[in-house]
């Protein structure tokens, strides 16, 4: 969703990337949660993060799900520099790894350093 706070359940970010995943424990959720940035917060109640945090926290949750074709809608709004690396590492695993990733976005230049085919909508 655009709007990360309305898709973030759970009562600490640990328990959101286990939420709906029976395959994930708690050290693969400590592992999604180190590789988005979010080191030692664990604990934390998801709605309390930062804006760019609750945006790397989805995307966790995303990467945790297994699913075969993922849907990201402006995955970088509230992002600073690195935390948009981040995340275009992520999506380049992931891709890697066979997974099919739509992006919307209006940033041109993230789309410029993961996607490797861009459709651009205008209205006529």
């Amino acid at each position: 969703m655009q709007d990360v706070n309305y898709q973030l359940f759970a009562d600490s970010c640990e328990n959101e990337c286990m939420l709906g995943n029976p395959g994930i424990d708690k050290e693969n959720a400590d592992k999604l949660l180190n590789e988005a940035l979010l080191n030692g917060l664990n604990d934390r109640h998801p709605q309390s993060l930062s804006g760019g945090q609750k945006q790397r926290l989805a995307l966790a949750v995303c990467k945790a799900s297994d699913k075969n074709i993922l849907l990201l809608d402006e995955p970088t709004s509230g992002l600073d520099y690195e935390s948009i690396l981040a995340v275009k590492d992520t999506l380049k695993k992931l891709s890697s790894e066979g997974k099919a990733i739509i992006v919307v976005t209006h940033d041109t230049e993230f789309l410029n350093l993961v996607c490797d085919r861009v459709m651009s909508l205008t209205k006529t």
